[in-house]
């Protein structure tokens, strides 16, 4: 369950984080003016949707292991 909800996670970062950015910048062929704060908020939900990936796979590593 730990790990189903991490990837759940997963895509609340994507869709509320990452897709809007994709969108404002049209999938970055674009440059608005606050383009390097977009730029941000874009790699940290790509670090976050990393980290809750991990975690989840050391979920299921650790629920392989117990069983």
């Amino acid at each position: 369950m730990p790990a189903f909800l991490a990837i759940l996670l997963t895509q609340v970062v994507f869709w509320l984080f990452t897709f809007p950015v994709n969108r404002r910048t049209n999938n970055w062929t674009e440059a608005p003016e606050d383009w390097e704060q977009l730029r941000d908020r874009w790699e940290l939900s790509h670090a976050a949707s990393a980290l809750l990936n991990f975690i989840a796979f050391v979920c299921v590593a650790v629920a392989i292991l117990k069983s």
